[in-house]
């Protein structure tokens, strides 16, 4: 490619951190009776909770329809690339359960099983909220991948990416999110044993009914900054957040006291209706599934030979 072409195959560098803490406690119980010579009974219930906090910080060097101003093997020149500095923080709860109970019968010419079970699953997101800063699309950013393709060097011209002032406030989002998922299932199987003079003959039979049902609900309210009102990034920055390792990473965002601001001082923001709406239907939805299904199979046995036949 020359100079002034546009390139586009390769849109941005990115590099995130992910925190996170998870505590869950879980149960299990098994009971089981032999009835009869016979017959068993059997009930399981199992059950878990989990609590979750997780954060995420995130540097895009995004390029905004930029020139390519030289390109190797592993290096590259680019202008017009445009910075940006993501945050998400969320505290989510989970709880799931399940169960079954059954009956099993076994004769000398008679097996019976069946059961019926079902699970539930809940997963709610609170005080989650999700930030972004960028800057104007005005710096040449020079990157270069000769000494580790896997942590490439990345320098910005005539700017300090770990300066947080360099970036202005683009957006804060503030969300709450529920999912639940519901399972049910009860089957049958019968067979019957007989001993006729042609051979050993046996009729199976059963039936299986599933019915699941899952449904996600997201409520989001986004806030622009408010006419005339201006904010960067400064006052949020992470300075854990600015290197990783062999990682350039860039001031990073502490996305709570982002959420922590807005609500403080609400005369600063409005909110963006479209994307509210928007970001707060695109993700909902509620699906059922129901599903039967039976069989049937006899067998004959005669000596060394076996038939078999089945729908």
């Amino acid at each position: 490619l020359s100079p002034s072409e546009s390139y586009n195959a390769l849109g941005a560098f990115e590099t995130s951190v992910y925190t996170g803490e998870s505590q869950s406690v879980g149960i299990l119980a098994n009971y089981d009776v032999q009835i009869s010579p016979e017959t068993r009974f059997f009930f399981k219930i199992s059950g878990n909770g989990t609590d979750r906090s997780f954060e995420r910080t995130r540097l895009v060097q995004e390029i905004e329809d930029g020139s390519l101003l030289n390109l190797s093997e592993d290096s590259g020149f680019f202008e017009d690339v445009e910075l940006n500095q993501n945050g998400f923080a969320t505290e989510r709860e989970s709880a799931s359960a399940s169960g079954v109970m059954g009956i099993e019968y076994q004769s000398e010419f008679w097996e019976i099983d069946a059961s019926l079970g079902g699970a539930l699953a809940s997963d709610e997101s609170t005080n989650q909220t999700s930030v972004a800063f960028a800057t104007d699309p005005i710096f040449d950013v020079f990157y270069d991948t000769s000494n580790d393709p896997l942590a490439p060097t990345v320098a910005v011209n005539g700017a300090d990416e770990n300066d947080p002032a360099l970036y202005a406030f683009t957006r804060v989002a503030e969300i709450e999110e529920t999912a639940d998922d519901a399972e049910g299932v009860a089957q049958v199987n019968i067979r019957r044993n007989s001993q006729l003079s042609i051979g050993d003959f046996s009729f199976k039979l059963g039936t299986k009914y599933v019915d699941r049902t899952s449904d996600v609900n997201e409520d989001r309210i986004q806030y622009a900054l408010a006419p005339g009102a201006a904010l960067n990034l400064e006052p949020f920055a992470d300075p854990s957040g600015v290197t990783l390792n062999r990682y350039s990473f860039g001031p990073g965002i502490d996305s709570v006291s982002v959420a922590r601001f807005r609500q403080q001082n609400p005369e600063l923001f409005v909110v963006n209706e479209s994307r509210s709406i928007l970001g707060s239907l695109a993700e909902d939805y509620d699906v059922s599934e129901s599903v039967w299904s039976a069989y049937s199979m006899v067998t004959l046995t005669r000596g060394p030979f076996r038939w078999i036949a089945g729908v």
